[in-house]
């Protein structure tokens, strides 16, 4: 220690700084440690907030795909009293529009309709459509119903 004395004639004390015990700052050391933290953070962060959007397009897709087959089960109901065939159907559209469709990328509905226990019938709903997302591809849902000549039951 030092004493400086001061402009009104008091005394204070001073510290020299001596170069082996260190500078009071932050090293290089420090700062990369603190730069990587932050970085790791970062990403983490930016990966969590992408698989979340991820993930909130592909359940859009399959609730939009569970609608078209929801509305072309919807269609055949429509159909009270006709004579539904027990067949496949390529294009479930014949019964009605599935507006549906055009919010999926190449999508397609297709129906087919069996006997079950006359006069009841079961419809089989197949959507397809190519994922959106990063993962892509072809993925599909099905949905089945009973089918009166009265519309669907229950």
């Amino acid at each position: 220690m030092q004493s400086i004395v001061g402009p009104g004639g008091g005394s204070r004390q001073c510290r020299r700084l001596d170069p082996r015990r260190g500078s009071r700052g932050l090293s290089l050391v420090d700062a990369l440690v603190a730069l990587t933290l932050g970085t790791s953070v970062i990403m983490a962060t930016a990966q969590l907030m992408t698989s979340a959007a991820v993930a909130a397009n592909s359940s859009r897709e399959t609730n939009l795909a569970y609608n078209a087959a929801r509305q072309a089960l919807e269609n055949a109901r429509l159909y009270k009293g006709a004579k539904l065939a027990s067949t496949a159907y390529p294009d479930a559209a014949v019964f009605g529009p599935i507006p549906q469709k055009a919010q999926l990328s190449d999508c397609s509905v297709s129906m087919s309709v069996a006997d079950y226990d006359p006069p009841v019938k079961i419809a089989t709903v197949r959507v397809t459509w190519t994922s959106a997302s990063r993962m892509g591809g072809k993925k599909e849902r099905t949905l089945t119903a009973l089918v009166t000549p009265c519309g669907v039951t229950p």
